[in-house]
C-alpha cells in the first residue's frame, strides 16, 4: 500500500497500475449490474464508483502527511487577486475554443459515450459528479500528488508535460484525452507558478461546467465542437483566431501577475 508521493516516472508508472487496479475493483458492482440487468448502470451508481475510486486513492496517498497537499493556506482566501482570477477564467475559456479544431477535425473514437450520456441525462448527479467532484478530486491527484511529486526530481517543463500526458491518458477515452492533455498543461503550469490547487480546481470546473451546460441546451446537446455549433467557416475561423490571440495575451498577463505573487 503506497505511503509516499510518486516522484519519478517509474513510480508514476506504478501509480498508474495501482490506479487501474483500483478502478477494476471498484467497477465490479457496475459489471454485475450490467450483467444481470442487460443495461447501462444508473448515473448514481457510476457516480458512487467514481467517488470511491478517487477518494480511495487520495486517502491512500495522502494519509502519511495531509499537509503535503493541504497546507495551512488551502482553506484561506486565495492570494491571487480578483484581476488574476478573471484572467485565469479568460485564459481557460479561450484555450477551450483554441483547441476546438482537435475535436472538430480529428475523428476520434468515443469509448465512454453511453456512460457519459447516462450521467448527463441525470442533471443533479451529473452536475455534482462532473462539475464539483471531478475538479476537486482529480486536481488533488494529478496536480497535488503527481505533479508535486515529479517537481521534486524533474524540471518544471518535464514534470508539467508528464503530468498532463498522464492526465490525458487516464481518461481512457481518445475523444477526451487530447483536450485533457492540453488543459493539463495549463493547470500544471498554473499550479507550478502558484502552488495553489484552488486555482487549478477553478480551471477544471470551468472546463467541465461549459461542457455540461452545453449538453443541457437542446439545440447543442449533440454537437461535438464549436465548429458544428457555428456551422460557418468564416465565423468559426475568425473566432478561432481571436481566441488564440486573446489566449496568448491572457497567458502573458497572467505570467506577469503570478510573478508578483512569488
Amino acid at each position: 500500500m503506497p505511503n509516499t508521493y510518486p516522484q519519478t516516472l517509474k513510480q508514476v508508472f506504478f501509480f498508474l497500475l495501482f490506479y487501474v487496479g483500483i478502478a477494476i475493483i471498484t467497477s465490479i458492482p457496475l459489471i454485475i449490474v450490467m450483467y444481470f440487468t442487460d443495461s447501462e448502470p444508473k448515473a448514481w451508481l457510476m457516480s458512487a464508483n467514481y467517488l470511491l475510486l478517487h477518494t480511495g486513492i487520495i486517502i491512500l496517498y495522502c494519509r502519511a502527511d495531509w499537509r503535503k497537499t493541504f497546507d495551512k493556506t488551502f482553506f484561506l482566501y486565495p492570494k491571487a487577486s480578483m484581476t488574476t482570477i478573471l484572467i485565469i477564467i479568460l485564459a481557460t475559456i479561450t484555450s477551450i475554443i483554441a483547441t476546438d479544431p482537435l475535436h472538430a477535425f480529428l475523428s476520434l473514437p468515443d469509448f465512454a459515450g453511453t456512460a457519459t450520456k447516462e450521467m448527463l441525462e441525470t442533471p443533479v448527479v451529473g452536475f455534482l459528479t462532473i462539475c464539483i467532484a471531478a475538479p476537486i478530486l482529480e486536481e488533488i491527484i494529478f496536480r497535488g500528488i503527481i505533479l508535486k511529486g515529479l517537481l521534486e526530481n524533474y524540471s518544471a517543463q518535464k514534470a508539467i508535460f508528464s503530468s498532463a500526458f498522464i492526465f490525458g491518458l487516464i481518461h481512457f477515452n481518445p475523444v477526451q484525452s487530447i483536450g485533457a492533455f492540453v488543459l493539463g498543461l495549463l493547470m500544471g503550469w498554473l499550479y507550478y507558478r502558484t502552488n495553489d490547487l484552488r486555482l487549478t480546481i477553478l480551471v477544471h470546473f470551468l472546463n467541465n461546467f461549459i461542457g455540461f451546460s452545453f449538453s443541457k441546451i437542446p439545440s447543442l446537446e449533440n454537437a461535438d465542437s464549436f465548429y458544428q455549433i457555428i456551422n460557418n467557416n468564416t465565423l468559426y475561423f475568425s473566432l478561432l483566431a481571436v481566441s488564440l490571440f486573446v489566449l496568448l495575451i491572457s497567458l502573458k498577463l497572467l505570467d506577469k501577475k503570478l510573478a508578483l505573487l512569488n
